[in-house]
């Protein structure tokens, strides 16, 4: 009897409803980027079955079809590919994410299944995870293309190329730059008018979180400061935009103006994390601070800030609003300070010839004494006791008249006595002011001194000076 073997024929089959893949939305939020929250989202794209025996095996791969995330409508650079994760969760209800591997994106054909196809029937549903941290995240629209393929009882494409878009937000978030603290610049050493080349004071705005390039624009909203004088009295002071200086962390120094005037001399670019740290430096230079900050007291001058993004930078990218902060108050304190030096500790008034006893004697001193006050003054010269002393005899202080020297104004001629008296009235604030002093004995009181036995006479002079 003849017998035949019958021919056993299995068959695998792919059917897509409408286009295999669709089109996958990655939207990052503004939350995610400012946090560094990583993003993670499943997306159901469509609808594929495949039917195969039950014990047949296979595995699904994917790649992508550019090498970056390419810019929509521009020509910023691209997202690497591999800053996106993904994983297939499942296919139906076949739930397969304890056996799928997560990979990173790229163009190299990846295993993302491997397994029974027979389960693969249904709406197929992908992870996508970013982890968000540590790159750089420009505003814009990105997008590449997903190609699916399959391995196992025949090889295929599973369906057309489909797009993955990746949409980062346009923002900025600068709550420091908005709500700004006081720069208070402090002169509180008499050192800042002579050997510090300025007085500073660093005013933290905190991180600008952004996705698009910015700048900072600051500016003097007055044209003049408000001076509270520490000895009273209030004044107002031009400000031609000159004197203040700023820099921003590294950057050198740019005039604080009328107008505004960009903080960064270029914009800022988008950094990793999306987070820069703005530190702004106010500076007054010594110059400046002795023509115009001599005086104690509180000097004000109102500033303001704006934050803004180039409008020309996108690539047809909207950028956010200018932001204007609620303003803030410069102030530059200068304490109530005051120095009197004596240049010369020793003052020699000398009787060497019979002239010097019919003419008189004097010693001029010149830059005798070199004085500070931040406050108007009044100066007082007075003798340490009644009578210049040899330990045996004596000498009357009054026959010393104390004035200025030759070409000295401000100063008055007095006669020395133990009790203070004013050789300076009302002076306004100064630093370092040179006076040349005179010392004289007129010939009336020389003649008194005749019948006096050679000898070296003392007595100490004391000079103070008080607030006017």
């Amino acid at each position: 009897m003849n017998s035949k073997k019958g021919l056993l024929l299995l068959c695998i089959s792919i059917t897509a409803y409408g286009s295999a893949l669709g089109q996958a939305d990655i939207v990052l939020s503004q939350s995610d980027i400012a946090t560094g929250t990583p993003y993670y989202i499943e997306k159901a794209t469509t609808d594929f079955r495949i039917s195969a025996p039950g014990s047949t095996r296979g595995k699904i791969y994917t790649f992508a079809g550019t090498s970056s995330f390419s810019a929509v409508g521009g020509t910023r650079a691209g997202i690497p590919l591999n800053q996106v994760f993904m994983k297939l969760i499942s296919v139906g209800d076949y739930l397969v994410t304890g056996t799928a591997p997560e990979i990173n994106l790229s163009t190299q054909s990846q295993n993302i299944y491997d397994g029974h196809l027979f389960h693969l029937r249904g709406a197929v549903s992908i992870g996508y995870r970013i982890p968000i941290a540590n790159y750089s995240w420009p505003a814009g629209t990105y997008e590449t293309n997903l190609r699916f393929t399959k391995t196992g009882f025949s090889n295929a494409t599973i369906g057309d190329d489909k797009k993955l878009t990746l949409t980062i937000p346009s923002f900025m978030e600068a709550p420091g730059v908005l709500n700004p603290p006081d720069p208070v610049l402090h002169v509180n050493s008499l050192d800042y008018y002579r050997n510090i080349p300025e007085v500073s004071a660093t005013i933290n705005l905190g991180d600008v979180i952004s996705t698009v390039p910015f700048n900072i624009l600051s500016r003097a909203t007055s044209y003049h400061y408000t001076f509270t004088g520490a000895a009273g009295g209030t004044a107002t002071i031009p400000y031609g935009g000159n004197g203040v200086s700023f820099s921003t962390n590294a950057a050198s120094p740019l005039p604080l103006k009328n107008i505004y005037h960009p903080m960064f001399r270029s914009h800022v670019p988008v950094p990793v994390g999306n987070r820069t740290h703005v530190e702004l430096h106010y500076f007054i230079s010594r110059s400046f601070l002795n023509n115009d900050f001599k005086s104690a007291g509180e000097y004000t001058l109102p500033i303001s800030y704006s934050i803004y993004a180039p409008d020309d930078y996108y690539d047809g990218v909207t950028p956010p609003p200018q932001a204007n902060s609620a303003g803030s108050v410069l102030k530059v304190l200068v304490d109530d300070m005051a120095e009197l030096l004596v240049n010369d500790a020793e003052v020699n008034l000398e009787f060497n010839t019979a002239a010097d006893y019919v003419n008189g004697t004097s010693a001029e001193m010149t830059a005798h004494l070199k004085l500070s006050k931040t406050t108007p003054y009044d100066v007082y010269v007075k003798a340490s006791a009644t009578d210049l002393s040899n330990g045996t005899s004596s000498i009357p202080v009054n026959i010393i008249k104390v004035g200025p020297a030759n070409g000295q104004t401000g100063v008055q001629t007095i006669t020395l006595s133990a009790t203070p008296a004013k050789i300076i009235s009302g002076a306004e604030p100064v630093i370092d002011r040179n006076l040349g002093i005179k010392y004289t004995i007129d010939p009336a009181d020389a003649k008194t001194l005749v019948d006096k036995a050679p000898g070296v006479f003392t007595v100490n002079v004391i000079y103070s000076f008080i607030a006017n």
